[in-house]
């Protein structure tokens, strides 16, 4: 049996659990995080990628993850418009130029 062979045969449970539960594979290590649904990674594993075994994986909730992008990305718009507000008021109290570069920047979250 080769080692995708056993590899595919130790990780089927692990599969199978993810797809009833919707869950996806993730992984943390020296190259970042990873997701992967079920089917992205056996498409991976086709091609000869990520032929890992089963304890280099997590089953998590991909919904989770998806929330946490959010509040990251929710604290990042509000440091960037912190920081343009001061700039635009540096600005106008130097040049007297009204300038608006938070107004600029897109509406994500609620």
């Amino acid at each position: 049996m080769t080692v995708k062979e056993q590899v595919a045969k130790q990780l089927k449970p692990m599969f199978e659990y993810a797809e009833e539960h919707n869950l996806w594979f993730f992984h943390q290590g020296l190259s970042g995080l990873l997701w992967f649904s079920p089917q992205e990674l056996r498409e991976k594993q086709k091609d000869g990628q990520f032929i890992w075994g089963e304890d280099n994986w997590q089953l998590e909730d991909p919904f989770e993850e998806l929330e946490n992008l959010r509040e990251e990305v929710i604290e990042k718009q509000e440091k960037y418009v912190n920081f343009a507000t001061r700039i635009d008021k540096a600005v106008f109290e130097t040049t007297g130029l009204k300038v608006r570069h938070a107004k600029y920047l897109p509406r994500i979250g609620n």
